[in-house]
């Protein structure tokens, strides 16, 4: 192949038999190791990064473990250690956060935040939905888990603002007032 880069005990040894792989880069003990024909730019960064990653193209894994599961999936972005874990076929993911894991092997679409411990705080599926505290939201905002309240929208008093539980996700949204508690 051409264009690639691989730093650390088999990291990228797949290229060695595969010589249309290209612009790869793959740092840390066993990244990017089973890329054959037409894993293309791909970046892996930890150790067992894209491990299982054979042909799938513009992933980038960042993160102990991160995508460690992913074989042909392409254009998936993860980071943070262990995250990503079950996604194997899935396509246009983003994940932020540690220990996401026990995802569907064909997970498309979707944006997750999750905590260090894999809490997923924020997701937004492939409809676009965006739920708080929930995995499958099912409708443009879905809330679980606390208070969700919105007020001064008029822009008296105080700046306007959405929170959920307490936490300030927006300001300056043009609406009269949204209430939930769940």
């Amino acid at each position: 192949g051409n264009y690639n880069t691989a730093l650390g005990t088999n990291a990228l040894t797949g290229v060695i038999t595969a010589s249309d792989i290209s612009s790869n880069t793959a740092i840390g003990f066993q990244a990017l190791t089973a890329a054959i024909t037409g894993a293309d730019d791909n970046t892996a960064v930890g150790y067992n990064a894209l491990l299982a990653n054979t042909t799938g193209n513009n992933n980038t894994a960042i993160g102990l473990s991160a995508f460690k599961d992913v074989t042909t999936g392409s254009r998936n972005t993860a980071v943070g250690h262990k995250t990503g874990w079950g996604i194997t076929t899935g396509n246009n993911n983003t994940i932020l956060g540690g220990n996401v894991n026990g995802l569907s092997p064909t997970l498309s679409g979707y944006i997750i935040i999750a905590a260090g411990d894999g809490t997923q705080r924020i997701v937004v599926d492939n409809s676009g939905n965006l739920g708080v505290g929930i995995f499958s939201p099912v409708s443009k905002i879905d809330a679980t888990g606390g208070t969700v309240t919105a007020d001064n929208w008029n822009g008296t008093g105080s700046t306007p603002r959405l929170s959920f539980g307490g936490i300030q996700v927006a300001e300056k949204i043009n609406v009269n007032k949204i209430s939930y508690a769940g």
